[in-house]
């Protein structure tokens, strides 16, 4: 069955919504609202008697006291359904078991159906006595998504003496009957994994153990520490503790066969009891006196009498914390701190809900079984009680490091709880899973990034004592969008898309201890937020700050094509925006903020693309524009009703001949006079006479009125280009831009016409003759090489923009727009397709007023600093 859009309950988008929160926190984002994961306890009661069980242990003289302390019995699902609804909706696991045997509830398959209509991933614990013909039927049907086993031993001897009660061929003959049917429906699931104890004899024979599991259809075999009790110390003798000199050969060998059988071998947990010499490993042991051989402990349990509780023993007399005032909450969450060099952030509490039989509720399978209810299901709804005080009480302690001691001091002690959160793992099965099993595509990204619980809570202190500091510098950027947010307030890019991940970056170079976060959106539609706070080495070496403000976003999962807009959280500021999964490369300059997809696997990210300074121009322009919006309401954008359907830049350095240019292109009658529209005096001068207060209302002002020619040309120095598109006029306001890049070949003239424009005031017409005497002069080579490097400098900068988005700009050579202006025009309007179809072709001669400034003199000065170069 393949789920389509429409087969989806109406409910799912909380459910996306929960997945992208979850995807953000283990990222260092806010904590979710909701859990990821929940247990029900199915039943509490088991058919075995397995002597390292701390409630129904054959070993233990206190196993009926241990018994006696919850009311035993099976999950009423449907009792409970009313209250449990909203979180069904949104977490990916449903555990469906506890401290129990799940198998004895006589409804279980219809439990399996009932909650499988949610979506979400089944799993259970199961001693594997029950796994006859209908149920692994029923499992492969019900599509549940694994099943974990205990077991430990090679034969019957072994496993019998510990699964006291269990058949060792039972367990055998139901792996190869799931095996069998999963092989007959053509399913991966349900996964089959196994519980292993490690037991010393266990250990000493892991790899004939890793060969049998094999070869019953497991998966995954997870090898546990033994944890023993007061109640259980003849198996204390029993636990393996590793001893590299004589365990780890045996761990070695049996990963190698685990790997040849396809097969995965965790020993992470029984790793941590590692010993570095034979005194460490006795006193991990401690007190092993009481210790029985393995082959007496049957006979153990059977000869055992266990004490018997008093008539009217507690059986669920539990305190519920919801009910309790603060001042009785902080007397019950006494706190107690782990021990340790480092701290323990324990994450079972923000992403775990457990919930008994009875309908009281802990915040994960390890709490003390004894220890306070965070709220009963029978009278509040989940939600209710996941973001309930006594819950938030808890998470609070934690990250202060103050444990309740009710709840958490026995999992302290012996280190149960995970030191690591597996979020990005639980995601990624979730996707499989639903591809694999419904035919459905999750249309989000699972994070590849892992970090550390105590970096998660590093970052969320990090984020507190930013709040403020991100609050006004987001105040700002919104104040100044869409246009004039100058690059010293706000900086990144948006990188393109290298080897399927989204790149860019993003900083507050006045703040540079904040992380930002970034907004995505896919077609219009928001997708996912990201923290920019990724290391990048290119950042960090070109002097932004530690380098921790990229972002990266796996695109697997992005329906192609699709238009990504990358904005910055919380307000309207565009990052970037590209087309991404076309095969063939965007055309500029229809294509947005658009690069072609780079597909080589040795490139990075390249965050400076240009380099590039904002200039006298950016400055000025955008300190102006912030004194003109203090205390006005933001600029509104530009009117899109009087967009330009296509602007033509004139792409100049100074003294190439662009006037000439400008007055030629206008002579058709098909353009407005080009002239230099961004120099920051000329846009002041403007918005002061014309009242305006923004970049917008300016641009408005230079659209061409209809009764002037149709297309808007304008004059561009390298530096204004850059600013132009670094704030968003290209090309979100100016979408369609044609390119006219006039330069000259004798560079040394246009230098030496550079400096004398610069020292005598002569921009326009002729010179002043005593002042063109004393500026030539006073010319050095020194000068004429300084002038020369800035006019190649603003050519490598156009030719850098031009290659970096596709554009192939007409270029036009000052001596040959010199010698035949209106051929030139002709040319550049046609090579744009600027030329109205079945347009005749007019040209005012008239209009042609710039004339070369070549006198003898500066002809003369030209050759003597050529020759002093040379000499030089």
């Amino acid at each position: 069955m393949t789920l389509t859009r429409n087969d989806l309950p109406d409910w799912w988008p909380r459910r996306l919504a929960s997945i992208e929160r979850f995807a953000a926190w283990a990222e260092g984002g806010a904590p979710p609202d909701a859990p990821l994961e929940l247990f029900l306890e199915i039943s509490n009661l088991c058919d075995l008697k397995c002597a390292m069980c701390p409630t129904f242990s054959g070993l233990s003289p206190s196993r009926l006291y241990s018994i006696k302390e919850q009311e035993r019995g099976l999950l009423d699902l449907d009792a409970l359904r009313p209250n449990l609804e909203s979180i069904l909706q949104q977490v990916i696991n449903v555990h469906c078991f506890g401290y129990g045997e799940p198998t004895l509830h006589g409804r279980f398959v219809e439990l399996l159906r009932d909650l499988g209509a949610y979506r979400v991933l089944i799993d259970f614990f199961t001693n594997g006595m029950h796994l006859d013909q209908a149920l692994c039927e029923a499992l492969v049907e019900q599509r549940v998504f694994s099943l974990t086993v205990s077991a430990s031993g090679v034969e019957a001897a072994e496993y019998e003496q510990i699964y006291l009660g269990g058949r060792f061929e039972t367990l055998l003959a139901g792996l190869r009957r799931l095996d069998a049917c999963k092989r007959a429906h053509g399913s991966r699931y349900p996964r089959v994994e196994v519980n292993s104890i490690a037991f010393e004899h266990h250990v000493r024979r892991l790899p004939e153990f890793v060969d049998l599991m094999a070869d019953h259809g497991v998966e995954v075999i997870h090898l546990k520490t033994l944890q023993t009790f007061e109640t259980t110390r003849e198996l204390r003798g029993h636990r393996s503790i590793l001893r590299p000199w004589i365990e780890e050969p045996i761990l070695h060998e049996s990963e190698q066969r685990a790997r040849a059988r396809g097969l995965i071998l965790s020993t992470d947990q029984y790793r941590q009891t590692q010993v570095g010499d034979e005194r460490a490993w006795q006193a991990a042991r401690g007190d092993v006196a009481a210790t029985l051989p393995l082959s007496a402990l049957a006979e153990a349990a059977r000869t055992l009498k266990p004490s018997r509780p008093p008539p009217g023993h507690a059986a669920d007399d539990r305190v519920d914390a919801r009910h309790l005032s603060p001042e009785d909450l902080e007397q019950v969450f006494t706190p107690i701190t782990p021990e340790g060099p480092a701290p323990f952030y324990c994450f079972e509490p923000f992403k775990t809900l457990y919930v008994r039989r009875s309908g009281h509720t802990k915040p994960c399978c390890f709490a003390d079984d004894s220890g306070p209810s965070l709220g009963n299901l029978m009278e509040a709804e989940a939600s209710a009680i996941w973001q309930g005080r006594p819950f938030q009480r808890l998470r609070e302690g934690i990250l202060t490091q103050r444990y309740p001691r009710s709840l958490c001091a026995h999992c302290l002690k012996d280190g149960y709880g995970p030191r690591r959160h597996d979020i990005p793992d639980r995601l990624a099965h979730y996707r499989d899973w639903l591809e694999s099993a419904w035919g459905y595509r999750l249309p989000l990204s699972i994070p590849t990034t892992t970090l550390t619980n105590e970096e998660i809570v590093q970052r969320r202190r990090e984020d507190s004592r930013a709040d403020e500091s991100r609050r006004r510098l987001l105040d700002e950027v919104r104040r100044l969008t869409p246009f004039g947010v100058p690059q010293t307030l706000l900086e990144g890019h948006l990188d393109g898309v290298i080897e399927g991940a989204l790149h860019g970056w993003v900083r507050a170079p006045g703040m540079p201890g904040l992380r930002l976060s970034v907004s995505l959106s896919l077609d219009g539609r928001p997708w996912r937020d990201i923290r920019a706070d990724r290391f990048r080495e290119d950042l960090a070496a070109a002097g932004k700050g530690d380098g921790r403000y990229a972002f990266r976003v796996e695109l697997a999962d992005v329906p192609s094509p699709a238009t990504i807009e990358v904005r910055l959280t919380d307000t309207d500021r565009l990052l970037g925006r590209l087309q991404y999964g076309d095969t063939e490369p965007l055309r500029a300059p229809e294509h947005s903020e658009a690069r072609t997809e780079i597909r080589a696997p040795e490139l990075e990210p390249a965050p400076f693309l240009l380099d590039y300074d904002p200039g006298i121009h950016e400055r000025e322009i955008l300190r102006y524009f912030a004194s003109r919006a203090a205390g006005r309401p933001r600029p509104a954008p530009p009117h899109r009703d009087r967009q330009p359907d296509t602007v033509l830049v004139i792409a100049f350095s100074n003294r190439s001949g662009s006037n000439l240019l400008a007055e030629a292109l206008a002579a058709s009658g098909l353009v407005n006079r080009a002239r230099e529209a961004f120099n920051f005096d000329r846009i002041i001068d403007t918005c002061e006479q014309t009242g305006l207060n923004d970049l917008a209302g300016y641009l408005d002002h230079l659209n061409p009125a209809p009764e002037e020619p149709p297309a808007l040309a304008v004059k561009l120095s390298w530096d204004q280009l850059f600013f132009l598109r670094r704030v968003g006029v290209i090309p979100y306001y100016w979408p369609r831009v044609e390119f006219a890049w006039i330069l000259r070949d004798d560079l040394m003239a246009q230098a030496l016409s550079y400096l004398v424009a610069e020292r005598t005031g002569g921009w326009s017409g002729a010179y002043p003759e005593h002042a063109l005497t004393r500026a030539l002069a006073e010319l050095t080579p020194e000068d004429l090489v300084r002038k020369l490097e800035e006019i190649t400098w603003a050519h490598r900068q156009f030719a850098g923009y031009f290659a970096l988005y596709g554009i192939e700009p007409v270029i036009v050579d000052y001596d040959e727009l010199a010698a035949d202006p209106e051929g030139e025009a002709h040319r550049v309007l046609d090579r744009l397709g600027m030329i109205p179809n079945g347009r005749p072709w007019r040209f005012d001669r008239s209009a042609i007023t710039s004339r070369r400034q070549r006198t003898p003199a500066m002809e003369a000065t030209l050759r003597r600093l050529k020759n002093a170069i040379r000499g030089g």
